[in-house]
């Protein structure tokens, strides 16, 4: 909210925005994960890879041309490639790992989030207060997540472990 506020966006629009955030991160999980049933892991994260990097660049954007609006787009964005994590996560490691210890290996699958969240709440501390800065950075964070999607959707192979049965 204080970025919009930075911008000129109207306070009480502003605080709107905070209640539809989680209106949006809903939906983005489910859509994403009809968009995962029916694409499949590749397409879903170069998908989520592509609206998270456009999200950071629209961010980016919105403060360097000072323009609120493009900032209300960015967010949205941004939420909806968040609220698409849980859901692929979780058909991720099913498809992956099979259901054999599926809680054990989802688990293990959502300890990867932990890192992204420090490392951006690392560099949001290191730039409070320098917004052009902070979502600059977010950019080539995105930039970063688009390029390592885009190699990891390339060279996993999924694995369906329920559906190899041993011969008799």
């Amino acid at each position: 909210m204080q970025g919009a506020l930075e911008l000129g966006v109207d306070a009480t629009f502003a605080a709107t925005l905070v209640g539809i955030i989680p209106i949006v991160n809903g939906l983005s999980g489910l859509t994403m994960g009809v968009i995962y049933d029916k694409k499949g892991l590749q397409f879903s994260m170069i998908l989520v890879a592509t609206v998270a990097f456009a999200a950071c660049t629209t961010l980016a954007c919105s403060f360097f041309f000072g323009q609120g609006w493009l900032y209300v787009v960015g967010c949205l964005m941004m939420v909806m490639g968040y609220g698409s994590v849980a859901p692929q996560a979780t058909a991720f490691a099913r498809e992956r790992y099979g259901a054999k210890r599926f809680p054990h290996h989802l688990a293990i699958v959502n300890t990867d989030i932990a890192g992204g969240s420090a490392f951006q709440q690392a560099v949001m501390s290191a730039c409070s207060g320098v917004s052009l800065f902070v979502y600059g950075t977010m950019a080539v964070a995105g930039a970063v997540a688009f390029v390592t999607s885009l190699v990891f959707a390339r060279i996993t192979k999924p694995r369906n472990a329920e559906t190899k049965q041993p011969r008799a």
